[in-house]
């Protein structure tokens, strides 16, 4: 029996169970995270099951069919709440993909839940005019009138052209101003 005490294994054996138990009855057991065991199905998800089941086979289930989908529901959330109280919800790529792809589809959802009417958008555009009101921008175009071209009809030209654009109108051809620079105005 001494000879037992002697033995490196031995030792190992006792220091992993003491390792093992100390382990217990510091790490909690696994319990589902939610406060109550009880699994309520209401009302509303029996007519969303049944909702379902009419669109995937274009018929009412029967009272047995409507049974077998509850008990169906229920098992999936009694999976659920056993798969999440054994962490397996943590560190899954597949599930982080599958969460990200739910919510996106959640909140494409509520974007398009309400389309504005054209009344809508005039009062937010009238209260809100500010935001999306563009900076004022200038233009301008040179008009050159040569009078070695001209001659005397240099000035009286440029003068009905800028009458003419003042007034908000593209100058004829021939009061659209000459070459300058080898480039004509804007209306050439």
């Amino acid at each position: 029996m001494r000879r037992w005490f002697r033995e490196p294994p031995l030792y190992f054996l006792l220091l992993g169970a003491l390792l093992f138990a100390g382990y217990g009855l510091v790490k909690p057991r696994f319990r589902p995270p939610l406060t109550s065991r009880r699994i309520d199905i209401t009302s509303g998800e029996v007519d969303q099951l049944a909702q379902a089941f009419e669109r995937q086979w274009r018929r009412s289930p029967t009272p047995a069919e409507l049974r077998g989908l509850v008990d169906d529901r229920i098992r999936e959330e009694v999976l659920y709440r056993e798969a999440v109280a054994m962490g397996l919800d943590r560190d899954d790529v597949v599930i982080r993909r599958r969460l990200a792809q739910k919510f996106q589809f959640l909140t494409e959802d509520l974007t398009e839940a309400h389309v504005p009417t054209d009344a809508e958008l005039e009062r937010y555009l009238a209260t809100h005019r500010e935001r999306y009101v563009a900076p004022s921008r200038l233009t301008f175009s040179q008009l050159y009138f040569s009078q070695a071209r001209r001659g005397s009809r240099a000035q009286p030209d440029a003068v009905r052209a800028l009458g003419g654009v003042a007034r908000g109108r593209t100058p004829p051809p021939g009061l659209r101003g000459d070459p300058f620079c080898s480039r004509r105005g804007s209306w050439a």
